[in-house]
């Protein structure tokens, strides 16, 4: 009995330090935030300061409620899909961007997206949720300390950029 306890601690040790340093802000770098707005909930996308692994963290009532992937490590970027475009230019040009990542959990498709035009002047965020052939939008707070999903093309290494076909 001894051996096995000593076995499953040698075993899950690794695996705990990885998800307590994906809570720690030495370790962490806070990437971007949606915020429903209105709402209680908030999902974090965080990355590790050394790049090691990619999580969002989804918050009720400042509450933490999951975060995907369950483990913090190098196989996290592969878990989601960026896409971005970026159209230069100022309103003469109708400049614009377009940024969302997305990911799937327990058949739940997430999808962030942001939008800024220079013709309106603003930023648009949305999050979509489709389970099957439902589909639901929320839209986001658009206060620029929230960060930017524009921030993942400097991830190309980790994150390819999807937006065009292959």
């Amino acid at each position: 009995m001894k051996r096995l306890l000593l076995l499953l601690h040698i075993l899950l040790l690794p695996a705990l330090r990885l998800s307590a340093q994906a809570n720690d802000p030495e370790v962490d770098t806070v990437l971007f935030i949606f915020e429903q707005n209105p709402g209680d909930e908030k999902w974090i996308l965080k990355k590790a300061k050394d790049d090691r692994y990619l999580q969002v963290h989804y918050y009720r009532h400042d509450t933490l409620r999951w975060q995907y992937p369950a483990l913090a490590d190098t196989t996290s970027w592969n878990a989601f899909t960026f896409r971005g475009y970026r159209r230069n230019g100022g309103i003469e040009n109708e400049g614009l961007t377009e940024h969302s990542l997305e990911f799937t959990r327990h058949d739940t498709l997430y999808r962030f997206t942001e939008w800024t035009s220079a013709r309106e002047e603003g930023r648009t965020l949305e999050l979509l949720l489709r389970i099957g052939e439902n589909e639901t939008t929320f839209p986001g707070k658009t206060d620029e300390k929230l960060g930017s999903l524009m921030i993942f093309e400097e991830f190309s290494d980790l994150l390819p950029n999807r937006y065009w076909p292959e």
